[in-house]
């Protein structure tokens, strides 16, 4: 709050009421075997300051469809800073970005935000190098 009071424009982003609401039970050790195989160290403390910024603006996330097999879809998740883990095979995709906004996994078209598909080859051994994917807010329906 010190910080607060020399900067009186500023407001804060979020608030953390409490610890543990998700590993309360668990001990050290425990949440360190947990997160042993994760990307994250503790990934409850990250969870926990995600939570406390009630962030309503969704998850951003990728959804890849295969051209071979269009009956496939895959969605990832995309960091804040932007980056996704992900593993594909050699083929053509179609590619698009959306703010899943009540994070259900699904893209609510004339609800939530995504960018223009994008058609993606990728040959064997070839470095991926997608072009940005601007979200577009959808757009009103005429009355």
């Amino acid at each position: 709050m010190l910080y607060l009071r020399h900067h009186p424009g500023v407001r804060p982003i979020g608030r953390i009421d409490g610890w543990g609401h998700r590993t309360v039970g668990l001990g050290l050790q425990q949440k360190l075997d947990r997160s042993a195989d994760g990307p994250y160290v503790l990934p409850h403390v990250r969870g926990a300051v995600l939570d406390s910024l009630g962030d309503d603006r969704g998850l951003l996330r990728l959804i890849v469809v295969s051209e071979a097999d269009t009956a496939r879809r895959v969605l990832y998740d995309i960091t804040t800073a932007g980056s996704f883990d992900f593993k594909w095979e050699p083929g053509v995709y179609h590619v698009r970005a959306f703010r899943d906004v009540d994070r259900n996994k699904s893209w609510k078209r004339e609800e939530e935000p995504g960018s223009e598909e994008i058609l993606v080859k990728l040959s064997p051994a070839a470095d991926l190098e997608l072009p940005a994917l601007v979200l577009q807010r959808p757009v009103a329906p005429a009355p």
